[in-house]
């Protein structure tokens, strides 16, 4: 990755497309449609995040280990992130894949084996999901923020700059965030025609 910011830039944005399935008042935002209603991908929405957001942030900060507890692990120091914060987050990513598991044996939906009804939870377990989807995310915005260090920013002023390959990124939106050099999936887009 090092020396192809046009790809680490590409697949940052990517593991900050998929977001934790909570609502802004932090209930389980659901999806499925007709064929699932009222459900929750559990793989996408959850184990995706975490193992996008750990992989982006090993890359930024040189951990080569490819198990994303590992790479979690790996990175702790580098982040500054309390030993408990980390055992947090692990528990949260085991947590989420215990569910799913769970669930693939309950076989609700057995053509969507990663989907969860979270009202067929008891309320401890609704409560610890909704806790590691926050935890997810956290992440999640710590992989945002630790990406500026592979990538050169964006600067706030240029209506789209190109990468080495001729790809075109366009800022969408001002940053909200702390700092405006951080990439977040609100800021950039990357154009897939070149030169666009």
């Amino acid at each position: 990755v090092k020396g192809n910011a046009a790809f680490f830039r590409a697949m940052t944005v990517n593991a900050l497309a998929q977001e934790p399935p909570l609502s802004w008042w932090r209930d389980f935002r659901l999806s499925g449609g007709n064929e699932f209603p009222h459900t929750l991908d559990l793989k996408g929405q959850g184990i995706r995040v975490f193992v996008d957001a750990v992989r982006i942030l090993a890359l930024t900060h040189g951990v080569a280990h490819t198990n994303t507890i590992e790479r979690l692990r790996g990175v702790r120091q580098a982040l500054g992130m309390p030993v408990e914060e980390a055992a947090a987050m692990v528990a949260a990513f085991y947590q989420i894949q215990r569910l799913r598991l769970q669930n693939q044996v309950s076989g609700e939906f057995p053509a969507a084996v990663n989907r969860l009804n979270p009202d067929r939870l008891h309320r401890l377990d609704r409560q610890i999901l909704k806790e590691a989807f926050r935890q997810a995310h956290t992440l999640q915005h710590s992989a945002g923020k630790g990406c500026d260090r592979l990538v050169p920013p964006v600067r706030q002023t240029d209506k789209a700059a190109q990468v080495s390959d001729g790809t075109s990124i366009r800022r969408a939106a001002p940053c909200r965030a702390e700092k405006p050099e951080i990439l977040c999936k609100s800021q950039v887009k990357v154009g897939l025609n070149r030169g666009s």
